[in-house]
């Protein structure tokens, strides 16, 4: 079940904020999460537990990383993997496939490309920080290893009005996404189409990439929490930015309605059930269109 009361379930911002030296604090965490941009939706089709179905995202890991190191004009530096293993180069960013890494909830499910915070790396012993701090071996290091990311100057983070300001006119410029609402409209599509054949399987792994983190249910609770900690330093935009927490505040609960209903279907297989699932999803479209419209 999401805590939708104080928690920012997004591993990058967490993992970045650790990286830039701002420890457990959630202020921090939310500023970097908004400047990813990273509320959206995609889906991929109903293939099978090992693909990944749907995600509540506008992108990817690197587009994250980029838009966030880009709006506090960090001076980055990528360096390969091989580096990163022959000079044991540690404190930076590291991009891993969670297929390979044992402590991720997608290990040997589905590769998934992320960021962590590369703490110790020596030939007895490695460790990350990856919303808690995590030993891995040398020899999981060398299969988790994607690619690196050095930032120079950390120092230009940090949280106060005018980043606020900054961070509030981005949101009111960018969050026109057509395409969330035409990817949801694709996806209910589909579901109409094959849902009387659909398996309880089939139902478990929709509740599971509807609620799991980076999921459309948990994306917009974390988009809730970390405007509202905004709200309270900016001076532009308030009215507006105000609305879409409203909204917000709404979509993250039907999303987890949705989430659960797949849930419930996986367990009784019941007609009634799927009346409410597409009930649901049009309640959802309904909204997302709201806010965009913001």
């Amino acid at each position: 079940m999401i805590n939708a009361k104080n928690k920012i379930e997004f591993c990058i911002a967490d993992n970045i904020a650790h990286y830039l030296g701002y420890k457990q604090n959630k202020e921090a965490i939310g500023f970097l999460f908004l400047t990813m941009d990273v509320l959206g939706f995609k889906y991929n089709g109903i293939r099978g537990s090992c693909y990944e179905i749907l995600n509540g995202l506008n992108g990817d890991s690197r587009e994250f990383i980029n838009r966030c190191f880009d709006f506090y004009t960090f001076e980055k530096e990528v360096i390969n993997t091989t580096d990163i293993l022959k000079s044991k180069i540690e404190n930076i960013m590291l991009e891993i496939d969670d297929y390979y890494l044992e402590s991720s909830p997608f290990f040997q499910k589905y590769h998934h490309l992320r960021y962590v915070n590369l703490l110790k790396n020596e030939t007895n012993e490695c460790e990350i920080y990856d919303m808690g701090l995590i030993s891995v071996e040398r020899k999981n290091l060398k299969r988790i290893a994607v690619s690196g990311c050095l930032v120079k100057n950390k120092e230009n983070f940090n949280v106060n009005v005018n980043i606020a300001n900054m961070i509030s006119d981005k949101i009111i410029i960018s969050e026109q996404k057509p395409s969330i609402i035409n990817s949801l409209l694709i996806f209910k599509d589909e579901l109409l189409n094959v849902i009387q054949g659909l398996q309880s399987d089939d139902f478990y792994n929709l509740f599971f990439f509807t609620n799991k983190v980076g999921g459309p249910a948990q994306i917009r609770n974390s988009s809730y929490i970390a405007l509202n900690m905004l709200f309270k330093y900016i001076t532009k935009n308030k009215e507006k930015i105000q609305m879409k927490i409203d909204v917000l505040n709404r979509l993250k609960s039907e999303w987890i309605v949705l989430g659960n209903t797949f849930f419930r279907m996986s367990k009784l297989m019941n007609s009634n059930i799927v009346v409410r699932i597409i009930n649901q999803l049009d309640v959802i479209i309904e909204l997302e269109k709201q806010f965009q419209l913001l």
